[in-house]
């Protein structure tokens, strides 16, 4: 059994009578699971690498994805200033 995430119970439970699909999308085909969660029995689907494996980022993946995503911003944002300050210095 695999364990997707549950809108409903809100955290990763497992699934009965999972169900593969190749799925067309703009971009080209994806693989999707489909099934229904074991605990609340509600529907729920989730997209799948090529092998057909759902894969969950450990803590710290996630952790170092955040940092990398609060550097860009936090560039992004002293870019920005920085050009405003040079456009107040010319005028």
């Amino acid at each position: 059994m695999t364990q997707i995430y549950c809108l409903k119970c809100k955290k990763n439970t497992d699934t009965k009578g999972e169900e593969k699909f190749e799925v067309e999308t703009k971009s080209g085909k994806r693989h999707q699971i489909t099934g229904l969660c074991s605990v609340c029995d509600r529907k729920k689907a989730s997209f799948v690498n090529n092998k057909w494996r759902y894969n969950n980022k450990s803590a710290e993946t996630i952790k170092a994805d955040r940092e990398k995503k609060e550097i860009a911003k936090y560039n992004k944002t002293v870019k920005r200033l920085g050009k405003k300050a040079i456009k107040q210095k010319i005028e």
